[in-house]
């Protein structure tokens, strides 16, 4: 198996059970007109939980060593990087090993393993931010698409966590059909998006 056969067979069966069982989706979510409210005991932010959540599986798979957050794509880390044509950026959790790299140089040309990027949409999220998180969802897998087109990295997985309006009816109503789209746009990206059930 590769690296991303692992994760789809290992690690994301782990973020779906945990969501299932201990995700905001199980409690009240974003309250009345302010977006404040109770998430449960476990996942407050997105990026300092659900990502660090999902980094945390994707250690004890890939091991720890081998697992990055915020890594960077600018100059300084890639060889390909076009500093007057692209901004620089950062991917959410990058899986690679870099032991046998000697030098800067060495690992300036390195193809990274795996990218992966982390959306979440709130329980009860208002303001038109749960539309704002499926276009970034959108954006990342063009943002992806684009960093293996360029070499960077082998494999590139999307995730955006659909934790649902305040009945518990999905922000997005047909997940299949959205995977489908994206699969077609971006075919070397994996998106994934977790609900309820």
């Amino acid at each position: 198996m590769n690296e991303k056969e692992r994760f789809l067979v290992k690690v994301w069966p782990m973020v779906v059970d945990f969501f299932n069982r201990f995700g905001p989706s199980n409690y009240d979510g974003f309250l009345g007109s302010k977006e404040q409210g109770w998430h449960g005991p476990y996942v407050w932010s997105e990026n300092g939980d659900a990502l660090r959540l999902i980094t945390r599986f994707c250690e004890d798979e890939f091991g720890f060593l081998n697992v990055h957050n915020e890594s960077r794509i600018d100059k300084f880390r890639f060889a390909n990087f076009s500093a007057g044509e692209e901004s620089r950026e950062s991917i959410d959790i990058d899986v690679t090993d870099a032991s046998n790299c000697k030098d800067y140089h060495e690992f300036r040309e390195l193809t990274h393993t795996m990218f992966i990027e982390v959306k979440e949409i709130f329980k009860g999220s208002i303001f038109r931010g749960w539309e704002k998180k499926i276009e970034g969802f959108k954006k990342d897998c063009e943002k992806l698409q684009h960093q293996v087109w360029k070499g960077r990295c082998k494999y590139a997985i999307t995730i955006l966590i659909d934790d649902g309006d305040l009945n518990g009816k999905p922000y997005i109503i047909d997940r299949d059909k959205l995977i489908g789209k994206l699969k077609s746009k971006y075919p070397d990206v994996e998106p994934l998006i977790w609900q309820k059930g």
